[in-house]
């Protein structure tokens, strides 16, 4: 169980979450040659690493919802004078998914914050005091957060994508915007951290119920 929590809290530091379309869309400008790219920026461009941790990733979301925040008063502006069209209503969709984005990382990340602590704490009883509740808990709990970013990855993912449709539909189809839903698709997927974390999780709390003093 110790060894278990111990590792769990390293790849809990590990990326969580995954961004394949960064290298696929940065790939396809230096495959096209545009700006020009030297031999050492093209090393730096093939150096990005598409990947977050979870700290990272609760940044990510307050960017998120500040654009959420800023595209609201937008539509309030817009509504005040009366506009009730396709594109307010469009937008409208917008700012309600980015927050909501917003609202879900910061929440996950509250949770990723709990687990962190109560593996800390879960480790320190059980070997100063011979308590294991703690650790059995923290540590199936951790796996079930992991198990949560994984799928909510994946939908998070689905959601952009949906978003890049709908944004496709309103403007003419195009060689331009055929290639740049095929880079976000797809937009979002889980980390090594994340899949590591699961297992870890999983065999501390199966060890708990297995191997007894």
């Amino acid at each position: 169980m110790i060894f278990a929590a111990v590792l769990a809290l390293v790849f809990m530091f590990q990326a969580w979450f995954s961004f394949p379309f960064v290298n696929k869309f940065l790939n396809a400008a230096v495959a096209s040659g545009a700006g020009g790219f030297t031999g050492m920026e093209t090393a730096i461009v093939q150096s990005v690493s598409p990947s977050v941790t979870m700290p990272e990733l609760f940044t990510l979301g307050n960017t998120v919802g500040s654009i959420a925040d800023a595209g609201a008063q937008q539509v309030s502006l817009y509504s005040s004078y009366g506009a009730t069209d396709s594109s307010l209503l469009q937008m409208q969709q917008m700012v309600s998914t980015f927050g909501t984005v917003s609202l879900v990382t910061k929440v996950l990340f509250a949770l990723w914050v709990i687990c962190i602590v109560a593996l800390v704490v879960g480790v320190a009883l059980r070997l100063f005091r011979g308590f294991d509740a703690v650790l059995f808990f923290a540590l199936a709990g951790t796996a079930v957060v992991a198990v949560v970013c994984t799928i909510g990855s994946f939908v998070l993912g689905g959601i952009v994508e949906g978003l890049i449709s709908d944004m496709a539909s309103y403007s003419s189809s195009s060689s331009s915007v055929n290639l740049t839903m095929s880079l976000l698709s797809p937009f979002m997927a889980p980390a090594y951290g994340a899949v590591v974390t699961i297992v870890l999780g999983a065999a501390g709390t199966l060890s708990s119920l297995v191997l007894k003093d």
